[in-house]
């Protein structure tokens, strides 16, 4: 079940919108174990979801939001985050709860932009996020010669012909013309 702030955040973001699909729901236990949950538009318990080699059994693009209770950002929580932003929507949403602060540069690492972050009283931080790039193809960053590199949308996207382009590597930006992207 969504916690009272994690419904408070979706709620505002998703107001008077109709035909919405499931959320997913996922908790990162202590000794690693994960458990991913869907539920349907009103809350309730839709079915569990077994991950398999850390790739999730759904479509690219199938989901407009995810909720995920993790106790610190590591490694192995990372290329969850991958595996999420692949399954959201254009511009979904990330809730991401975890016991400690996360930076805004490590949620754009992953492929989301920090909107909004709330502490509960003593409790743990809670981050709202939303999917903000595409995966760029046919080019490396010209600092570190990583292929990991993506353009940062901008919001006119149709109409603006040079973009921002970061690399996940070591955190270059450059600008280009407009790439040749794909969703992830």
């Amino acid at each position: 079940m969504l916690r009272p702030l994690e419904r408070e955040l979706l709620a505002h973001y998703y107001a008077g919108q109709e035909g919405r699909r499931p959320m997913l729901i996922i908790e990162v236990g202590g000794a690693g174990a994960v458990e991913a949950r869907l539920l349907e538009e009103d809350g309730a318990h839709s079915h569990t979801l077994m991950l398999y080699a850390g790739r999730m059994p759904l479509r690219a693009g199938s989901l407009v939001g995810v909720v995920v209770r993790v106790g610190r950002l590591d490694a192995e929580s990372g290329l969850m985050l991958f595996e999420i932003n692949r399954s959201l929507v254009e511009s979904g949403l990330l809730v991401l709860t975890t016991h400690q602060p996360v930076e805004t540069r490590t949620l754009l690492r992953y492929g989301f932009a920090l909107v909004s972050e709330r502490e509960e009283a003593g409790g743990p931080w809670t981050t709202l996020s939303r999917k903000v790039w595409r995966k760029y193809l046919g080019d490396s960053c010209p600092r570190c010669g990583s292929t990991l590199v993506l353009p940062l949308i901008p919001p006119d996207a149709n109409v603006r012909k040079v973009w921002t382009v970061y690399c996940a590597s070591c955190s270059y930006n450059w600008s280009v013309d407009e790439p040749i992207t794909e969703w992830l």
